[in-house]
Parts: C-alpha cells; sequence; structure tokens
C-alpha cells in the first residue's frame, strides 16, 4: 500500500464511516456487535505487536510509542515546526515533543552547505 492509498482509506473512514457516529474517540470498533463502540488502547497496542511479530521487527524500542515518534519526526522534519508537533501529539508542553523527534541531520548538512556568510567573506 502506498502513502497515497493509506491516505485515501483514512480519508474514506474518517468520513464515510467514522462521521456515522457520535463518539469522540477516532477509531471506531467496524463490528456492530461491538456496538461500534471506540477501540481501546489495549487493542491498538494488541494489533500493533502482532505487526511487529508478523514482520520480524525486534527491538527493545518495538511499540506503539515507536509509531509516535516515527510520527512526530517526520511531522517536524516536514517543516511543521515544534509547536505544531507538539498540538498534533497533544502535548501541553513543546518540550515534551522533543522527546519524540529526531532532526533530520543530512537536511541540516545540506543547509550549511549553502551558508551566505561563507560565500561573503571570500
Amino acid at each position: 500500500m502506498t502513502n497515497l492509498q493509506l491516505g485515501e482509506a483514512l480519508e474514506s473512514y474518517i468520513l464515510k464511516y467514522r462521521a456515522q457516529y457520535s463518539y469522540s474517540a477516532l477509531i471506531l470498533n467496524t463490528k456492530p456487535c461491538l456496538n461500534h463502540s471506540p477501540v481501546t488502547v489495549g487493542s491498538i497496542r494488541s494489533v500493533i505487536r502482532h505487526l511487529y511479530k508478523s514482520c520480524s521487527v525486534s527491538g527493545w524500542w518495538k511499540g506503539t510509542h515507536a509509531i509516535r515518534r516515527t510520527a512526530a519526526s517526520h511531522i517536524y522534519n516536514s517543516g511543521a515546526g515544534i509547536k505544531l508537533t507538539a498540538d498534533i501529539l497533544g502535548h501541553d508542553s513543546v518540550d515534551s515533543s522533543m522527546h519524540y523527534v529526531k532532526v533530520d541531520l543530512e537536511s541540516l548538512r545540506i543547509l550549511c552547505r549553502e551558508w551566505p556568510e561563507k560565500e561573503a567573506a571570500k
């Protein structure tokens, strides 16, 4: 599944399925026997752990927060800024979000190669 397909699937879920129910939670059970109630944190963790196992991913860091850290890094490194990243993560403090973000060092290296004062000094 490509990023575009994933985005389209999420859009369809939110606009067509999710919009039918009045729960404040984003992710709902799709089985009528569960009354389309919100998915629990435990259920999400179980699904993530199963996916890691089925893909042979191992390590002390695996879990739902690994995905959260990756998402935070992508949001921040796309140019959104730390405040918006904190807002999306639901953090009251920007400092909390800094623990989730890994800065894209290669992008920083490219930026530093083109430093304007370096050219002006010649």
